[in-house]
């Protein structure tokens, strides 16, 4: 009888039963896992601008104040609307008369603060008046000490002390009747090398002067990107002695060169928002003057406004935004965004562990991503829901664990 043959049949079975598990168990479990790799965006609100820059210089009806005498006192607050005859500074000839003028500055506003003082506080509206004058006076101290202010800084000091160090037991009439008769004497004492500074017609003043208060609204008509750029180019010359100036129009211009598909989309006599920059943190309304016709590519544009015209004296040649459209909406993914038969646009949205649909109306692309509407339905898509921007499958009604 021939010998029985040793085979490996039962482990070679077992080998194969372990493997068909094993690759059951890693397909099962990889099909779950791409069935269920939901990839979510949250809607969020987003606001979208659509600017063109327009580079220019600003242009304002400015009349230069100046004087030829050697010492000169100002007295009229940087943005202070003044009416014509205003005194606007105290000029002199003699170190003499500039310690007068700083007295007389000295003793007016001791009186004043030592009435205010005498009056007494009898209720919170004198509190709140008391207090809002203190962070006046601070304002007033810091501008004089950053702009080095030296002809205001002494008054300055004396008003602030006035305020924070007020005590009507430290005070009587005997002393504001002494402080009166003081001025009284410096005002009725002639003095040939002292006078006063007046304004020549009402306007707002300010303490800024460049050199090209030259240039006026009468210059702007037809004007070109050659003479815009000759403007800017121009050094300013700040005439001796000028003190400060007068704007004495509340309307001001911002003449600029723009790109000449920019330029095209303006219409003059229209409004358009303004952003101003760093010059001014609120977006600005200005009438569209005038538009050149185009030359190398680009257009003279001029703006003019009757907004912020105290709050852009500093500001003279600047880049600037017209802003022509704004859009605000939620922010969905465009892979998140699907069209139906009927051409109607939804998403998915993960509610309450089940797949749900949302439709959208579209406002703006812009890359990866959409704006849609802020609706108000009850069905509508919110801010914050979660929105499935991927998936192997989704319909609406599942179940998400």
């Amino acid at each position: 009888m021939a010998p029985l043959k040793k085979t490996n049949t039962v482990p070679t079975i077992a080998a194969f039963v372990l493997f068909i598990a094993m690759a059951a168990y890693l397909g099962i479990n990889l099909w779950k896992g791409t069935r269920d790799a939901l990839v979510t965006s949250p809607a969020v609100k987003t606001t979208v601008t659509e600017t063109a820059e327009i580079t220019g210089i600003a242009v304002r009806s400015e009349t230069v104040i100046a004087s030829d005498r050697a010492y000169v006192f100002v007295t009229a607050q940087d943005g202070e609307q003044l009416s014509a005859d205003s005194v606007i500074a105290a000029a002199m000839d003699s170190e003499a008369a500039l310690e007068r003028a700083g007295r007389r500055r000295e003793l007016e506003n001791e009186i004043s603060h030592i009435e205010t003082i005498l009056s007494g506080i009898t209720s919170a509206d004198d509190l709140t008046k008391r207090d809002s004058a203190i962070r006046t006076a601070m304002l007033s101290l810091s501008a004089c000490t950053a702009t080095g202010n030296l002809s205001q800084l002494d008054s300055a000091c004396v008003a602030l002390t006035s305020l924070i160090f007020s005590d009507s037991a430290s005070v009587s009439e005997t002393d504001l009747e002494a402080l009166k008769l003081e001025l009284r004497s410096l005002e009725n004492s002639a003095y040939t090398d002292f006078e006063e500074l007046l304004a020549p017609q009402s306007g707002l003043f300010t303490t800024i002067v460049d050199g090209h208060e030259a240039l006026t609204p009468d210059m702007l008509s037809n004007l070109t990107t050659t003479d815009i750029k000759r403007f800017m180019s121009e050094p300013g010359s700040i005439p001796q002695g000028a003190i400060g100036k007068l704007i004495t129009s509340f309307r001001w211009y911002f003449a600029g060169v723009m790109d000449d598909e920019d330029a095209a989309k303006l219409t003059e006599g229209k409004t358009v928002t303004v952003s101003l920059g760093r010059y001014y943190g609120e977006k600005v309304s200005m009438r569209v003057e005038h538009i050149s016709t185009s030359s190398g590519g680009e257009r003279a544009v001029v703006l003019s406004s009757l907004n912020a015209l105290a709050e852009t004296l500093a500001m003279r040649e600047a880049a600037a935004e017209i802003i022509s459209s704004e859009y605000t909406g939620l922010r969905v993914p465009t892979k998140a965004l699907h069209v139906d038969e009927s051409g109607n646009t939804f998403v998915y949205v993960i509610a309450a562990n089940q797949i749900a649909v949302k439709s959208v109306k579209t406002l703006y692309q812009a890359g990866d991503y959409y704006l849609v509407e802020i609706e108000t339905s009850a069905d509508a898509l919110r801010e914050g829901d979660k929105i499935i921007v991927s998936s192997k499958t989704v319909y609406e009604g599942m179940i998400v664990e």
